[in-house]
């Protein structure tokens, strides 16, 4: 989908980002060629998301504005497309602070019962997420079940066991979680996109 613009895109000198001074009336932002393997996103989305990124959403848009050099209702626009298609808002409770523990448990089912299995596991009042994934051992129903302590993990392995269809159950929880310093912009392609703006 093009979108259309009167915005005019920001330039980058020396690490700073700058709105051009002509306005750009009517006309289309510069995206990337097609085949290019980058992401069908405009340089104001790509600045926008690098802000969003390194703050873990953690920005206001009047904020956004200021370091991206971008109008802030161009700002407003540009960030709702972004939350709406290609950012995901979550909001969830840190469970051990209420002394629950969030056990993630991959099921095996015989065939053709995953179904059947799924819709048992839908009305288990502990289940918080429920899916299928497939690797390298077939498919899986995965889930995650809250529980606060290890009998009650016991118990509630053994309901998911009874269940029909079910021929195998594997468990883990998390312990800990690493920091690690990925490079999301790069990933992403994004940062490709934001050198398209240097003259």
């Amino acid at each position: 989908m093009t979108l259309q613009s009167n915005v005019s895109e920001p330039v980058i000198r020396n690490g700073a980002i700058r709105p051009k001074s002509a306005q750009i009336s009517g006309s289309v932002q510069r995206r990337p060629k097609e085949n290019s393997g980058l992401p069908d996103v405009s340089i104001s989305d790509a600045l926008i998301l690098r802000e969003i990124l390194q703050t873990r959403g953690k920005i206001s848009s009047l904020e956004l504005s200021r370091k991206t050099g971008l109008p802030l209702t161009s700002v407003q626009r540009h960030r709702k497309r972004l939350e709406d298609r290609m950012i995901q808002i979550i909001h969830s409770p840190v469970y051990n602070a209420f002394g629950l523990r969030d056990i993630l448990v991959d099921i095996k089912t015989a065939g053709g019962l995953s179904g059947h299995a799924i819709n048992e596991l839908k009305d288990f009042p502990n289940v918080i997420y429920l899916s299928r994934v497939q690797g390298d051992t077939g498919f899986t129903i995965r889930t995650r079940i809250l529980i606060s302590s290890n009998l009650e993990l016991a118990n509630w392995l053994d309901r998911i066991k009874a269940v029909e269809g079910v021929r195998d159950i594997s468990w883990t929880e998390t312990l800990e979680e690493i920091p690690h310093n990925t490079d999301l912009m790069q990933l992403l392609n994004l940062s490709k996109i934001i050198e398209c703006a240097c003259p």
